[in-house]
């Protein structure tokens, strides 16, 4: 199991992110984009760099809704977008 505890800017970021996309259910959008942060960083801590990236990384981390990838992450050259994974809610 991989754990992964957003810092207040990660969680400042992704609830922007949420609001600016204009999520009906905005707490769903944010642990989704939460989501993304958390793969994000466990491929940075398990993966080399050559076989993954992060499609939305300037969409999230820049505040961007524009930049949006169809898929989340390329991983070992296949598109996998992370709808649909359960990410647990941390208090």
């Amino acid at each position: 199991m991989y754990l992964y505890t957003p810092d207040k800017i990660d969680r400042e970021r992704a609830h922007h992110q949420a609001v600016i996309q204009g999520a009906d259910d905005i707490d769903s959008k944010r642990i989704g984009n939460l989501g993304e942060l958390a793969f994000e960083q466990f491929c940075r801590e398990y993966l080399p760099v050559e076989l993954w990236e992060w499609k939305n990384e300037e969409a999230i981390r820049r505040c961007n809704p524009e930049s949006f990838a169809g898929h989340d992450f390329e991983v070992f050259g296949s598109g996998e977008s992370l709808d649909g994974v359960g990410f647990g809610r941390q208090n």
